[in-house]
């Protein structure tokens, strides 16, 4: 599991969380955050680098749209209402462990926080506040292909 700390340098997008389902076949992101701020950047920077993303602003949502998509790849705010991101990836282990999406986590939490995460399951914690490069390199590190669940 890598660890990033970096600075926020880009400006967030403000825009909607909706989700929209266009038919093209590019792989599906799923961005969990319960600062809408973030949440509408990583969205945006995730379909700058050609996915499809929804947006969800707590664990329980996440879990519930994990349940009904498959995802390739899967950023959580560790901290959210409801159910924590160590919360749903717990949930996912136990539903989903042999064919899990890449897991990467985001924390404005200390150490403590993510030495409570699940061991084995996590590829990245990104601290904040963030550079939006590191959001890049992270995800173009991605497969680029979709797998039916």
């Amino acid at each position: 599991m890598r660890k990033m700390a970096l600075n926020m340098t880009d400006d967030a997008t403000h825009g909607s969380s909706s989700i929209s389902h266009p038919t093209a076949k590019k792989p599906w992101a799923l961005v969990a955050d319960d600062d809408q701020s973030i949440r509408s950047l990583v969205k945006k920077l995730l379909q700058r680098e050609g996915y499809e993303v929804d947006a969800v602003e707590d664990g329980v949502e996440a879990v519930e749209q994990i349940r009904r998509r498959r995802y390739t790849l899967v950023i959580l705010d560790l901290t959210m209402p409801r159910l924590s991101g160590g919360g749903v990836i717990d949930t996912l282990v136990r539903e989903f462990s042999s064919d899990l999406p890449r897991i990467v986590c985001m924390t404005a939490a200390g150490p403590s926080v993510v030495d409570r995460l699940p061991k084995g399951h996590i590829e990245a914690v990104i601290t904040k506040p963030f550079d939006v490069q590191t959001i890049r390199d992270l995800v173009t590190l991605a497969p680029k292909s979709q797998e039916k669940r």
